[in-house]
């Protein structure tokens, strides 16, 4: 009966995808208790300004220009622009990475030169958007009428 077989397969998938979630839901309680922060929204809000930098960017340059990307290029624009961001996060703010990560990463009197005291906070989602958007500008070509 390929009825009952096919609701067998559903129920199945549903079983999976329901404790895949739940599984997940368990790693992200131990992560944020791992954490122990009490302001766990900055936490949250500077992982996403690194995670969503990438659609901003790419969203962006979808709605502002014409250009034609190199598809083959666009996932490496979208992995490097990230990095690039966490490491000025990292320079901007080095103590509050090492309290986060209980290291000594050195940095502090570089970030006072470099940035003054100056602590980027949850503009890091536009800088990182800024460096997808530029990164893609930089593997475009014009469009050409022609082309479409």
């Amino acid at each position: 009966n390929k009825s009952a077989a096919s609701e067998k397969e559903k129920k199945r998938t549903r079983l999976k995808v329901h404790f895949s979630f739940a599984f997940v839901f368990f790693l992200m309680v131990l992560l944020f208790k791992a954490i122990n922060d009490k302001l766990i929204i900055d936490f949250i809000l500077k992982f996403a300004g690194i995670t969503y930098g990438p659609l901003l960017g790419l969203f962006a340059f979808g709605i502002l220009t014409k250009r034609r990307l190199n598809d083959k290029l666009i996932w490496a624009v979208c992995i490097i622009a990230p990095l690039l961001a966490l490491g000025i996060d990292v320079l901007s703010s080095p103590e509050w990475y090492e309290k986060k990560l209980h290291i000594s990463l050195g940095l502090t009197s570089l970030s006072a030169k470099l940035f003054h005291g100056y602590k980027i906070g949850y503009e890091l989602i536009l800088i990182n958007g800024l460096l997808t958007f530029l990164g893609l500008f930089l593997i475009s070509k014009k469009s050409y009428p022609s082309d479409r």
